[in-house]
């Protein structure tokens, strides 16, 4: 197929190629420059449809680095600009080795570091160290040693209902520390930031102790109107039961 365009053949871009001095197709530097621009309004379509150039994100460089620049018919270097930020075959920061410059899958690389999504914070709810504690109810405290968690039985089988409040509240970040004595208990929840509270202000997970400070438990419903922990003086086990709420003071960090 003879194909012939009515240009000027003295015009020329300076150089052997499709549109060369020369070449079967010379042609004028102005039709050739729009057939150019043509294409890089195609191809910039394409990128916008891809998220990059398909062929780089160099624009093909003018001529000399054009499709239809001189020294071939991909030009030089024919795929934008071969170490280009972003851009560029093979090696385009941003881009794949095969395509650079485009979104992942078609070309581009995703260098996002992965979402963290995040760790859960230390501390857990006062309701759910009740819960906890609830796991236990009508067994001896004695042998939840090696079955909740920091429980440690210092109290032997009379005495554990410090090291059972203070487990609860362990497990679910609400106390620093594991305790054992109600009274050094007592010390070490106001230097953590726990203050007496009026009953009616009592909620799930909150600690009572008695007014001789020789018991304590938790407060197992709003108002303190339950209590759970370790009970009894022959042998403890745990129970949750009834209170009155002029039976000790409470103490809650909000």
């Amino acid at each position: 197929m003879n194909l012939s365009l009515n240009l000027n053949p003295g015009a020329n871009c300076g150089c052997q190629g499709p549109f060369g001095a020369g070449g079967a197709m010379s042609g004028n530097f102005s039709q050739a420059r729009a057939m150019m621009q043509m294409m890089q309004m195609m191809l910039q379509l394409m990128s916008q449809m891809m998220g990059g150039s398909p062929m780089g994100g160099g624009n093909f460089g003018g001529f000399g680095g054009s499709p239809l620049g001189c020294g071939g018919p991909m030009g030089n270097p024919g795929m934008g600009n071969f170490l280009g930020g972003g851009s560029g075959f093979p090696t385009g920061g941003g881009g794949s080795p095969s395509l650079g410059g485009g979104s992942p899958g078609f070309g581009g690389v995703n260098n996002s570091s992965p979402v963290n999504p995040g760790t859960p914070g230390a501390q857990g709810s006062g309701q759910a160290a009740v819960d906890l504690a609830r796991k236990y109810i009508g067994r001896d405290s004695i042998g939840l040693k090696g079955d909740m968690p920091h429980f440690t039985a210092a109290g032997g089988v009379t005495n554990n209902c410090v090291d059972f409040v203070s487990s609860a509240l362990e497990s679910q970040g609400l106390v620093k520390g594991h305790h054992i004595n109600v009274k050094a208990f007592e010390k070490e929840l106001q230097k953590q930031g726990y203050r007496q509270i009026p009953a009616s202000q009592a909620q799930p997970g909150d600690v009572w102790i008695n007014h001789s400070r020789g018991h304590t438990e938790l407060v197992a419903s709003p108002g303190a109107r339950t209590l759970i922990g370790s009970n009894g003086s022959a042998r403890q086990k745990v129970s949750e039961h009834s209170n009155s709420p002029s039976s000790g003071v409470i103490y809650a960090r909000r």
